[in-house]
């Protein structure tokens, strides 16, 4: 029996500036469950979401631990609206290799390490 991923957190120091970051670049909607756990929806059909969760840590776990990939069009323009809604690209496009298709990293603004994935 498969046991699948069914939820991401994301922790986050500013609730509407992360909630403003994640719709404006990959079009996420929001539910709060709580002024500091505000549940997400990546799509429409979607079966994977997670939340937005409210922290007071001075440090995140940014690099080192668990990467979350989220798939996109293009990179190129996900790249351009993460800068453009205030986040900062860590690594540019780079092709995988063996026709698996491209990555590329960036950090929110909150400080999160998020990774991309697109086939072309």
């Amino acid at each position: 029996m498969s046991s699948p991923i069914c939820h991401v957190e994301i922790p986050v120091r500013n609730m509407a500036r992360a909630k403003k970051f994640y719709a404006g670049v990959f079009g996420w909607t929001f539910k709060a469950f709580s002024p500091r756990y505000v549940m997400y929806v990546t799509g429409e059909g979607e079966r994977l979401g997670g939340a937005l969760c409210k922290t007071d840590l001075k440090e995140l776990p940014a690099d080192g631990g668990v990467t979350v990939y989220i798939k996109v069009e293009s990179i190129k323009d996900a790249l351009s609206k993460a800068k453009e809604w205030g986040g900062t690209v860590v690594q540019k496009r780079t092709e995988i290799g063996g026709d698996n298709g491209f990555i590329a990293f960036l950090r929110d603004t909150e400080g999160n390490r998020m990774g991309l994935w697109s086939a072309k």
